[in-house]
């Protein structure tokens, strides 16, 4: 399924973050894993130092007695630009990155890091969280649902993954968040009869995506709809069930075709409970 995964560390002991997260994943899903490490160019960029170069080989020495296939890399750039620009080059299939100490991401640098790779990656990124991780990765998924092309390609990503390897997505909650100031608005044009079957509806959508992940072999799926604000109702529905991961799709509106991370992901992203994985629509290439 995974054919290449960029692994992006930062070498602090925040990155074991990142090795719980691949940790969880099967190595059956992944052919080869680059382990990259930037050194910052704005800061001098100063080669790796004994202590780091040490603890680079216990990233891959541990990534490696997991089962997986794991390469070094060591390059000088700014982080972002260089992450998107290796996942571009390299067709990766998958970019993984840790999201840091702290959930509100006071690290200046580490902040600005996740959010670009969130605007500009034209892969998915794995943005990982947590160093307890007992459960495989995609044992127990929260799957975002918008009905936008965003949410329905990140519903075919679980379908082929599920295909590829059955039995590796055990369960499913498809997660609709009605948005409370869309209801207040349309209680000003409708009755609530109406708006009742505006949700029917949506119901009867959402059971659609319902049949077509169990005919993809995931047998426990199941509709979870929720009224409020979308990032505030997806976050407290992550912290009630505490699934293994969350799938988003990014639906930005921002001022290129290049940036392209929604606020509802970005903040999930930043403050979930468990990692999440970003699934983007499509990007056009970087003019690297």
């Amino acid at each position: 399924m995974f054919k290449h995964v960029l692994v992006a560390t930062d070498l602090r002991p925040r990155s074991g973050e990142i090795l719980c997260g691949l940790s969880a994943m099967d190595p059956g899903l992944v052919e080869k894993i680059t382990l990259l490490h930037v050194l910052d160019e704005r800061s001098n960029g100063h080669p790796l130092d004994e202590q780091k170069q040490e603890q680079m080989s216990k990233q891959k020495a541990s990534l490696e007695g997991r089962g997986f296939t794991v390469e070094t890399e060591v390059k000088k750039g700014v982080p972002f630009d260089l992450i998107v620009h290796e996942a571009q080059v390299r067709e990766a299939s998958l970019v993984v990155i840790g999201r840091g100490d702290s959930p509100r991401w006071k690290s200046r640098i580490m902040g600005e890091t996740v959010l670009r790779v969130l605007e500009l990656c034209p892969s998915p990124v794995l943005v990982c969280h947590g160093e307890d991780l007992r459960k495989p990765l995609f044992e127990d998924v929260v799957l975002g649902i918008d009905f936008s092309n965003e949410a329905h390609r990140a519903l075919q990503v679980l379908k082929k993954l599920s295909q590829a390897k059955p039995g590796i997505v055990k369960k499913v909650a498809l997660l609709h968040v009605h948005e409370q100031k869309n209801i207040d608005l349309l209680l000003k044009l409708v009755n609530r009869e109406e708006i009742e079957k505006i949700v029917a509806l949506e119901r009867e959508r959402l059971e659609e995506f319902v049949v077509s992940l169990k005919e993809a072999g995931i047998l426990e799926v199941s509709i979870r709809m929720r009224t409020g604000k979308p990032v505030d109702e997806i976050l407290a529905d992550l912290e009630e069930n505490r699934p293994t991961l969350a799938v988003l799709g990014a639906q930005g509106q921002g001022r290129s075709e290049m940036y392209r991370i929604g606020t509802t992901a970005f903040r999930v992203a930043q403050m979930a409970s468990c990692g999440v994985l970003v699934i983007p629509l499509s990007r056009p290439a970087l003019p690297f």
